[in-house]
């Protein structure tokens, strides 16, 4: 049975109560577990095998409190194992009705009621207790006392914040108000409306002016992600100092760093411009802008050599490549081979001779060129360098492009210690 205050156990039999043992501690004490009425050793009696013995001979009652706790030495210790019980007088059972003023919150509290059973269902006439501090008085509450009305608000005590069920007739929409404004709203539809009363899709945020919304990963770190709609612009992006991650399919596909620029995740991703087709042909894929040491070089290599002047810029665009060089000698140390090159260019070229590319001389200083050759000519090589080749007169006669051999490519000679190229150039990488 459930009860209210302290332990009132169930009785075995009326005024009589019985409690087993098994002796697991020698001698004892073996502390009774029912409340004990008189505490003299003749009040309780207890059995070893059915057979009754003698109080105050056999054991002794001992325990604090007030005929509670009571405990039983046994003069002699048992044998281990074996059971005994004890018979003592009960407190007797009565029905009473306490005074309203005896039954208090304390006794009421969830600790003081003990021996209860957790009920799954609810019957109509199953009842509760309330105590009702304005008139100091226990009230019985019973379910029906619960269906009396639907409950259309949860509000505070000033009614102006609030969640409403109905504000007017069967409307089917929950409102959220705080300050006496409504904030937020759940249509019949299920949309959300934030700062609207009439949300046109599954969630929209609005504010008279500019409508924020800023999601925060709440760490040290605090990324954001902020949407933002006023008068004049849409803006979404960071708060914090982080990048902004584009995604499709599940994974990242670009991403905007907090400098501003724009990286692709993977090199093969590009941008589609004027065509609706994503092919390689019309996707832009590739665009670099950087520097480069040019050098001057020979057809088998060169050594010992120091510059006054190296300077080299280029653009890329896809496989295209424009580029400006500037060299100058202070010593040409060793040029080897059988004709001059210049080197050092960022990209290799997609083939070699007049196909190669294009280049266009812009300056040639301290140059000796040999009698019969007509001015320096560049055509590209294998790989990243370029040839200069002196045009010979028979050349021209004879037609079609020049020959990078012996005789046309300008002889390593004709660099001196001071010589000065600048040079600039169109070519297609491989």
């Amino acid at each position: 049975m459930a009860y209210i205050g302290a332990n009132w156990p169930d009785l075995q039999a009326p005024g009589r109560m019985v409690e087993t043992f098994t002796v697991n501690a020698g001698a004892g004490p073996y502390t009774l577990t029912r409340r004990v009425v008189g505490g003299d050793p003749a009040d309780i009696e207890v059995f070893i095998d059915n057979v009754r013995q003698q109080p105050t001979t056999a054991y002794t009652i001992g325990g604090t409190g007030n005929n509670i706790e009571k405990q039983i030495t046994f003069t002699a210790a048992p044998t281990n194992g074996i059971a005994f019980y004890v018979v003592h007088v009960g407190p007797p059972v009565w029905e009473s009705a306490p005074a309203d003023s005896s039954v208090t919150n304390t006794k009421l509290a969830p600790s003081s009621i003990t021996g209860h059973t957790a009920e799954t269902t609810v019957a109509d006439d199953d009842v509760i207790l309330m105590y009702d501090t304005s008139a100091s008085v226990l009230r019985k509450i019973t379910r029906a006392n619960f269906k009396t009305a639907a409950i259309a608000a949860l509000k505070d005590a000033d009614n102006n914040t609030k969640i409403q069920v109905e504000e007017s007739a069967d409307e089917n929409k929950i409102r959220f108000d705080t300050a006496g404004t409504e904030r937020m709203i759940i249509a019949a539809d299920g949309k959300v409306g934030i700062g609207t009363t009439a949300p046109s899709q599954k969630l929209t945020v609005s504010d008279a002016g500019t409508g924020n919304l800023l999601l925060v990963e709440n760490t040290s770190q605090n990324t954001s992600i902020y949407m933002q709609a006023d008068t004049a612009h849409g803006k979404i992006g960071t708060l914090s100092n982080h990048q902004l991650d584009f995604m499709a399919n599940n994974s990242k596909k670009w991403s905007l760093n907090a400098n501003g620029n724009l990286f692709p995740s993977n090199a093969a991703h590009g941008i589609v411009l004027g065509n609706t087709s994503d092919v390689a042909a019309n996707r832009l894929d590739d665009y670099e802008e950087g520097t480069f040491t040019p050098t001057i070089q020979g057809q088998a290599g060169a050594s010992g050599q120091s510059y006054s002047n190296q300077f080299g810029a280029y653009t890329k665009v896809g496989r295209l490549v424009a580029l400006h060089g500037y060299v100058t000698l202070s010593n040409k140390g060793t040029i080897s081979g059988n004709y001059v090159a210049l080197g050092g260019f960022p990209f290799a070229n997609m083939g070699s001779g007049a196909d190669g590319g294009h280049c266009g001389v812009s300056r040639v200083e301290q140059m000796a060129v040999s009698s019969g050759y007509i001015g320096p000519d560049f055509q590209f090589g294998g790989g990243a360098s370029l040839v200069i080749a002196m045009e010979h007169p028979a050349s021209g006669s004879a037609g079609g492009h020049r020959a990078l051999n012996n005789d046309y490519g300008t002889p390593t000679d004709a660099i001196t210690n001071d010589t000065s190229i600048a040079y600039s150039c169109t070519y297609m990488t491989a």
